[in-house]
C-alpha cells in the first residue's frame, strides 16, 4: 500500500456506505462491466447484466450486502466506474475507482453528504 492509500480507501469506504444507506428507494447501482470480474460470484443473483453494465437494485436486503462487503473488503474500490439511478436520473456518478465523483443535488442527502464527505467530493 503506498502513504495515504489507507486513508484514502477509508474516506472512500465511509463515503460509498453513506450513499448506499442514504439513497432513495428505487434507486439502482450500475456498475461498469470492465470492474472486478470476481464481482459476477459476489453478487450472484443479486445483480442482472444488461447492456455492459452490471445493475443491483438497493433494496433493504442488498444495501446491508454491499455496506457489509465495502466494509470487509472495501467493495467500492472493486468498482472502474458506477453510478446510482433513481427514477432515470444519475444522482451519483463515480469514475476511475471513485478518483472522479459527481453528486447531484437532487440527491435526498445532498447537503449532509457534501458537509460529511468535503475531503472527497471537492
Amino acid at each position: 500500500m503506498l502513504p495515504g492509500e489507507f486513508e484514502e480507501y477509508q474516506l472512500q469506504r465511509e463515503f460509498f456506505i453513506d450513499v448506499i444507506r442514504l439513497a432513495p428507494e428505487d434507486t439502482d447501482l450500475h456498475i461498469t462491466i470492465d470492474s472486478w470480474d470476481g464481482l459476477r460470484n459476489l453478487f450472484g443473483n443479486r445483480m442482472v447484466e444488461r447492456e455492459g453494465e452490471w445493475i443491483v437494485s438497493l433494496d433493504p436486503e442488498n444495501r446491508r450486502f454491499l455496506v457489509q462487503q465495502a466494509l470487509a473488503d472495501n467493495l467500492q474500490v472493486k468498482f472502474v466506474h458506477f453510478f446510482l439511478l433513481h427514477k432515470g436520473a444519475e444522482i451519483l456518478t463515480s469514475f476511475d475507482r471513485m478518483c472522479s465523483l459527481f453528486l447531484d443535488e437532487s440527491f435526498p442527502s445532498y447537503k449532509q453528504l457534501m458537509e460529511r464527505h468535503a475531503v472527497i467530493l471537492a
